[in-house]
């Protein structure tokens, strides 16, 4: 996870009006997602909330570590990763906020 890059197309989002349910196997079904589109009123200010408490995470996270030059190279990318998510929940609420037609949640 640490590793990967962060990706905006790691999943495929259906509505469940348009799928055969059936067609799809049982273990490929993600159980545990939210999915938040952009055009939702609260779109923006929920992803900039998520990406401020992964900041707050970032943050306490250097109030433990030792200084720079005696940091592990797991911490590093842990740090990298973590600061990669941040900023890309940033964009996302960025754009969100700059979405045509906003409604509702439906």
């Amino acid at each position: 996870m640490k590793g990967e890059q962060i990706q905006n197309d790691k999943y495929i989002v259906f509505r469940a009006v348009d799928v055969s349910m059936p067609q799809i196997p049982a273990d490929k079904i993600v159980q545990d997602a939210v999915v938040i589109r952009k055009q939702d009123i609260f779109a923006g200010p929920g992803l900039h909330a998520y990406a401020a408490a992964i900041q707050t995470g970032l943050e306490l996270l250097f109030r433990q570590l030792p200084p720079e030059h005696e940091m592990t190279l797991e911490a590093a990318h842990e740090i990298e990763y973590l600061t990669r998510l941040r900023d890309f929940f940033f964009e996302q609420a960025v754009e969100a906020e700059h979405a045509e037609g906003k409604k509702l949640p439906d």
